[in-house]
């Protein structure tokens, strides 16, 4: 499970910088962020719990 977390942590930012690359100012850039934000956290979340 983990490893097709970090694939959509991986799409997600790419999708992002491509996002803000083309308009920084876009609104779907504040959005994107934060759900790379939360895939982020829970990835962190996951790894702690297995160490």
């Amino acid at each position: 499970m983990e490893h097709g977390l970090e694939k959509k942590v991986e799409r997600l930012r790419k999708d992002l910088y491509e996002l803000y690359k083309e308009d920084p100012t876009n609104p779907e850039v504040v959005k994107l962020s934060q759900e790379l934000d939360e895939l982020l956290n829970l990835l962190h979340k996951m790894d702690m719990h297995l160490s």
